[in-house]
């Protein structure tokens, strides 16, 4: 089922005590991560696209993927037509199964690709 690998893009930003600016956004990797994408095919979902330009995917991964609403998924390779994408991750990562075997997160593309 997890046909695809990618990059999960994980940014921080801290905020400095001293002047309660933030600072600019770090990003740390996590590489290699197993994936399934797969179009949202739900009413909203065909809404979006339509409406905004807004396509929207289902994205399933080994449990316990370290992975957060924000972060974002590219470098992902396994199919041509994923090449140079990145995914936005809209959501916590959910127990989809209910059996601890996969997360599943919804992302989403905006446009030529997703803004994070």
């Amino acid at each position: 089922m997890l046909t695809f690998k990618g990059r999960i893009v994980h940014r921080t930003r801290a905020q400095d005590p001293d002047t309660g600016g933030f600072a600019a956004p770090t990003e740390t990797y996590t590489e290699d991560v197993p994936l399934a994408i797969q179009a949202d095919s739900s009413n909203e979902g065909v809404r979006q696209a339509a409406e905004r330009g807004v396509r929207q995917y289902r994205v399933f991964m080994p449990y316990g993927t370290s992975i957060n609403a924000r972060d974002a998924i590219d470098s992902i390779t396994g199919a041509a037509e994923w090449s140079g994408r990145t995914l936005a991750v809209k959501g916590p990562p959910v127990d989809h199964g209910g059996r601890k075997t996969y997360y599943m997160v919804n992302a989403e593309e905006v446009g030529g690709g997703a803004q994070r």
